[in-house]
């Protein structure tokens, strides 16, 4: 699939997503978006930042969150038979070799296999770094704080 209509479903589904979670009539979230209605979603697909902080704004979402998820699809693919011991030794290479996008990456496979809290926390905790590593020290944060958050977890985590 073309990459800008791509870009433009997912924008497309924000804005539905917008509509249905404050209650608007398309007029009413045209209007919010301070776009005409016929033209609330760019046919680029490819959105001016007001848009997309009107959008946050609409959903309560933080800017960078609607942003990124416009952007970017991350395909989410586990390989039969690779356990989390496998993908979580993966994560710690990129980690080591300073590949930041591949550490992402990986703590999302790790995130996906996880079946238990402790491993939960641990696909954070490598999400984190990652995160880390590309300067987006809130995302680490958010990591962290969600990796926290998870009972029951070992002191030795």
């Amino acid at each position: 699939m073309n990459p800008n209509v791509a870009r433009r479903d997912r924008l497309s589904r924000f804005v539905d997503l917008a509509r249905v979670y404050r209650g608007w009539s398309r007029q009413e979230l045209a209007s919010n978006l301070g776009r005409d209605l016929s033209k609330v979603v760019p046919d680029s697909g490819n959105p001016k930042l007001d848009l997309v902080v009107a959008l946050a704004d609409a959903l309560d979402w933080n800017v960078g969150d609607v942003a990124q998820c416009v952007w970017e699809a991350p395909p989410l693919v586990l390989v039969p038979g690779e356990d989390f011991a496998a993908l979580d030794a993966q994560a710690i290479e990129s980690h080591r070799a300073g590949d930041w996008r591949g550490l992402i990456a990986g703590g999302r496979r790790l995130l996906a296999s996880a079946s238990t809290p402790a491993e939960r926390a641990r696909a954070l905790n490598r999400l984190s770094g990652g995160h880390d590593g590309l300067g987006r020290y809130s995302k680490s944060l958010e990591c962290l704080r969600d990796a926290l958050s998870l009972t029951p977890l070992t002191p030795q985590l």
